[in-house]
């Protein structure tokens, strides 16, 4: 069962800020639900994404990463 957690906690594990976890929900980037207007985030995919981030490093904002091989 995921460890769902309050946004305004999970902003205390993370370096990210709360409207950037809501976002990353919405996308479906990290697990999580909303009920009614409170938000819930999974820790454990936040520490997954989180992790697999630190380890794209720079790589993540090369456009290079979005191309067809063989381009």
């Amino acid at each position: 069962m995921p460890d769902l957690v309050l946004i305004d906690q999970a902003v205390k594990f993370t370096e990210y800020e709360k409207n950037y976890l809501r976002y990353l929900v919405r996308k479906g980037f990290v697990r999580g639900e909303k009920h009614g207007g409170t938000w819930l985030i999974d820790l454990d995919s936040l520490k997954e994404y989180e992790t697999r981030r630190k380890a794209e490093g720079t790589q993540k904002h090369t456009s290079a990463r979005f191309k067809k091989k063989g381009e």
